[in-house]
């Protein structure tokens, strides 16, 4: 096609716009298409959709026999479900018993340790260390820049003191 040669309209529309006649192409594309909606039997993408678009506002009633069979479908599949339900429940259950049983022996693990490490001679309380303060720790001021030295110390302190009461309740001497 040359440069100067006029470009044809594709469409009687682009000539004569939207109020133009319709061509012979439409006209029988819209005979089709009647007769598709008439006859459902005949293929039709269009006809489908007019049809989806048309039970979608009234729908007509289901079959006696489909609505049946959508009902026993639908009832087995809610028995299969309960059946699972069942089985989950099961095992909930045993899950269940052996957590409460564990639960009771972790309590009775714990009376025990708590019933030994209490007083083994009868009634009497294990004299126990009570620190308050560090003052008896340090004869001296400690200098600028030793805190470390000092919380150091203080440690060594304290971890001796609790060893000294665990043995103590432990009835060690």
């Amino acid at each position: 096609m040359a440069e100067n040669e006029p470009r044809k309209p594709k469409h009687l529309e682009e000539v004569q716009g939207p109020d133009a006649p319709a061509t012979e192409d439409e006209l029988a594309r819209a005979e089709a298409l009647r007769v598709a909606l008439d006859d459902a039997s005949r293929p039709s993408e269009d006809a489908e959709l007019l049809r989806a678009l048309a039970l979608a506002e009234s729908p007509r009633p289901l079959a006696e026999a489909a609505q049946d069979a959508l009902v026993a479908r639908a009832l087995t599949r809610m028995d299969a479900r309960k059946a699972r339900v069942k089985s989950h429940q099961r095992g909930v259950v045993v899950r269940v018993t052996f957590g409460a049983a564990a639960l009771i022996a972790a309590a009775a693990a714990v009376v025990l340790v708590v019933g030994r490490s209490g007083n083994l001679d009868g009634g009497t309380q294990p004299e126990l260390a009570h620190v308050r303060s560090t003052q008896a720790l340090f004869d001296q001021p400690f200098e600028r820049g030793q805190a470390t030295a000092r919380a150091d110390r203080i440690a060594v302190a304290r971890t001796a003191d609790l060893r000294q009461n665990r043995f103590a309740r432990w009835g060690v001497k």
